[in-house]
């Protein structure tokens, strides 16, 4: 399962790969640069239409968040918005306008990120005011070790599930029925497959890989019927 920072970092690099920031020209040329639509059409549009399609795709999953306005520029004069997303009881600040470069440290400056990093900007452009009785803080930069080791727990637990699962699976084809339905083992090896590449993607060590490895060569010897 992809993790709450995993799929908000889907909707977040969703919106900087389709929108082209920009101003539009001609009649309405205010409503048609924060027209979520034509920017996902390819016509240019500015921090608003960002910050609504954000909010609009998280609350499609689930994620409590707002549209945050403020000012941003050397002097505070220009009107912003970006957005505040809550994970696990904590907010957090995203700016996908701000983040909408190939640069994956700029994408990741503005993702997830507090108020301290938002009202400090290493330049005067980049640091932002707004009304902080009017929204939740936010006082962290998102934690991924605190994440990784959420991930680390739940992979374990299903490992020892999986070894249970072998161990019932072992007692049946041998004294019970060795023609039993082999789709029930062919799904724990996909299973344990997948284990494996979340145990790689966060790089939890070569213990779990090898453990995992013992369960997925089991299951196929139980596949041959070489027990």
């Amino acid at each position: 399962d992809m993790t709450d920072s995993e799929k908000i970092r889907v909707i977040y690099n969703f919106i900087i790969d389709k929108y082209n920031y920009g101003f539009a020209e001609g009649d309405n040329k205010n409503l048609k640069e924060r027209n979520i639509l034509l920017g996902l059409q390819g016509e240019p549009v500015v921090c608003e239409a960002y910050a609504m399609l954000f909010s609009l795709m998280a609350n499609k999953l689930g994620y409590k968040n707002m549209i945050i306005t403020g000012t941003i520029g050397e002097n505070n004069t220009e009107t912003h918005a970006w957005n505040l997303v809550e994970i696990d009881g904590e907010w957090y600040h995203i700016d996908a306008t701000w983040g909408d470069s190939y640069s994956k440290d700029i994408r990741d400056k503005y993702f997830l990120t507090s108020d301290f990093a938002l009202k400090h900007g290493e330049a005067f452009p980049e640091r932002r005011m707004w009304n902080e009785e009017k929204y939740p803080s936010a006082p962290n930069v998102y934690n991924y070790n605190k994440e990784k080791k959420s991930k680390e727990e739940y992979i374990r637990e299903k490992t020892v599930e999986l070894e249970n699962d072998v161990k019932r699976l072992k007692t049946k084809f041998i004294e019970v029925d060795k023609s039993f339905d082999s789709s029930i083992i062919i799904k724990k090896i996909t299973e344990v497959e997948e284990l494996k590449k979340q145990v790689f993607l966060y790089e939890l060590g070569v213990e779990l890989v090898f453990k995992l490895g013992e369960i997925e060569m089991e299951l196929k010897e139980l596949i041959a019927g070489n027990l």
